[in-house]
Parts: structure tokens; sequence; C-alpha cells
């Protein structure tokens, strides 16, 4: 218990979800699912910042290969 109260506000959700169970889990089956949690933001955080790299590169490939009107 000691464990799930210490973590951050980012983690609120699975807290939560894991306060739920009953009986409660283990330590480390609380451990995994946090774990798992983290790993998934981490990807979806890595997968938005890479579309968001991908699509400012394309703008500025783009904006490149527009002949200017002179």
């Amino acid at each position: 218990m000691q464990f799930l109260m210490g973590l951050n506000e980012t983690y609120s959700a699975i807290r939560g979800q894991i306060l739920l169970m009953n009986p409660l889990p283990s330590i480390c089956q609380a451990y995994s699912s946090i774990s798992q949690e983290e790993k998934q933001c981490l990807l979806s955080s890595a997968h938005t910042n890479t579309d968001s790299s991908s699509s400012a590169t394309a703008m500025v490939v783009r904006s490149k290969s527009i002949p200017s009107a002179t």
C-alpha cells in the first residue's frame, strides 16, 4: 500500500485500478502493472514526437519544392 501511495500523480489512474482489485495484488504484480503503464506512456510519447518531427520535415521539404512566384 505504501508503494502505491508513494507514486506521483502521473500514475494516479493505474494506482486507482490496482487499489480497486480484490484482493490487492502482490507488490510484484503491482510493480509489473505500473511498469507496463510506464512503458506504454513512453512509447506513446515517442510515437507522438516522431509524428510531429515527420510532419515538420514534410512541411520543410514541401515548402522548398514549391517555386516562388517572382
